[in-house]
C-alpha cells in the first residue's frame, strides 16, 4: 500500500510538471500580445520606450508568471505619472485589454488541468 502511494505521488508530480510546462506554453502568445499592445500604446518621443517592451513567461516552481516588461529607467514615471505629468498606463491598459479576451487561454488551461 505504501509503495502504491509513492508511485501515485510520483505520477502526480510528473503530471503537475507537464501541466506547468503546458500552461507556460499557452501563455507565451498571450504575453506577446500584451507586449505588442503595450508598445503600441506607449507614448513616443524617441521610440526607445516602445521598442524596449518585451514579453516574458517564467516558471517558479509550479507557478507560471507571464506578461510584458521594459527595462527603460524612466518607464515608471511615464506609466504611473509624476506630480507634474499625468499617468499614461500603457502596460496596465494593454494587460486589462488582454484580460478581457483571455477566455480561450483559460479554456486550454482548464482542459490541461482536467487531464489529471
Amino acid at each position: 500500500m505504501n509503495l502504491d502511494l509513492h508511485l501515485l505521488a510520483a505520477d502526480l508530480d510528473r503530471k503537475a510538471d507537464t501541466i506547468t510546462s503546458d500552461v507556460a506554453g499557452d501563455l507565451e502568445p498571450w504575453a506577446e500580445d500584451v507586449a505588442r499592445d503595450g508598445a503600441s500604446r506607449a507614448p513616443r518621443r524617441t521610440g526607445r520606450l516602445a521598442n524596449s517592451i518585451e514579453s516574458f513567461t517564467e516558471t517558479r516552481g509550479r507557478d507560471v508568471i507571464a506578461g510584458a516588461r521594459t527595462d527603460v529607467d524612466y518607464a515608471h514615471f511615464v506609466h504611473d505619472g509624476t506630480a507634474y505629468v499625468p499617468p499614461r498606463p500603457f502596460l496596465s491598459d494593454a494587460l486589462r485589454a488582454a484580460s478581457r479576451s483571455d477566455a480561450p487561454i483559460l479554456d486550454r488551461i482548464a482542459d490541461t488541468a482536467s487531464e489529471i
